[in-house]
C-alpha cells in the first residue's frame, strides 16, 4: 500500500521503492511468482525500515532544534532583564550625581522669600532640603510663602509666583523639571521627575 511522501527525503525514497517495483515487474516473466512476491515482501520491509529511519532522524532533528531556540529565546530574556537592570541602575547613578552637584550649588538662583508673613528666608537652605528628599525618592512639601513682605493673608497669586519661582531655581539646578503636585490636602509637593 504506497504511502504520500512527507519530505525531500522521503520522496526520494518512494520514488527508489516505486523503480525497483517496477524493474521487478518486468522482470516477473523470468521469475516465479513466489519469488516475486518475496522479492516485493522484502523490499517493501526494507523501504519502511529506512522510511522509519529517515522520520524518526527528522523529528530527533527538529527536536534538537527547538530545544535550541527555546534555549536561546530564554538567554535572550535574561540578557533583556541584566541590560534593564544595568540601565537602571546607571540612570539612577546619574540621577545622584546630579543631585549631588545641584545639592553644592544651591546659592545659584537662589532668592529671599518670606514665610509666616514677616520671617525671610532664603531660597538657597529650601533647595537644599528639597534636593536631599529627592536624593531619597521622595517630594518635598512647600511651604505657603511670597517673594513679598505681606501683613495680611498671602493670596494664591503671590504663592504661585513663590512656587514657580521656586520650580525654576530647582530645575535650574537639576536640570530637568521637577514635578509639582497639589495634594489632597491642599499643600502643594515638588517631586523629582
Amino acid at each position: 500500500m504506497p504511502t504520500t511522501p512527507k519530505s525531500e527525503k522521503e520522496s526520494r525514497l518512494f520514488n527508489a521503492a516505486e523503480a525497483l517495483v517496477e524493474a521487478a515487474l518486468l522482470d516477473a516473466g523470468t521469475a516465479s511468482q513466489k519469488e516475486l512476491a518475496s522479492k516485493l515482501e522484502a523490499l517493501q520491509i526494507s523501504f519502511d525500515n529506512k522510511l522509519n529511519t529517515v522520520i524518526q532522524t527528522q523529528k530527533a532533528s527538529d527536536l534538537n532544534f527547538d530545544n535550541k531556540i527555546n534555549t536561546l529565546n530564554q538567554h535572550l530574556v535574561e540578557l533583556k532583564k541584566d541590560m534593564s537592570m544595568i540601565s537602571s541602575s546607571i540612570q539612577e547613578e546619574n540621577k545622584q550625581k546630579a543631585l549631588e552637584r545641584a545639592l553644592s550649588m544651591t546659592d545659584l538662583r537662589s532668592f529671599y522669600y518670606y514665610f509666616n508673613q514677616e520671617t525671610q528666608k532664603n531660597s538657597a537652605d529650601l533647595a537644599k532640603n528639597v534636593i536631599k528628599w529627592f536624593m531619597f525618592d521622595h517630594g518635598y512639601y512647600l511651604p505657603d510663602a511670597s517673594l513679598a513682605q505681606t501683613y495680611r493673608n498671602v493670596t494664591d497669586e503671590e504663592t504661585n509666583a513663590f512656587r514657580d519661582k521656586f520650580k525654576a531655581q530647582i530645575q535650574f539646578l537639576i536640570k530637568r523639571r521637577p514635578r509639582l503636585e497639589k495634594e489632597s490636602n491642599g499643600r502643594f509637593c515638588i517631586w523629582y521627575s
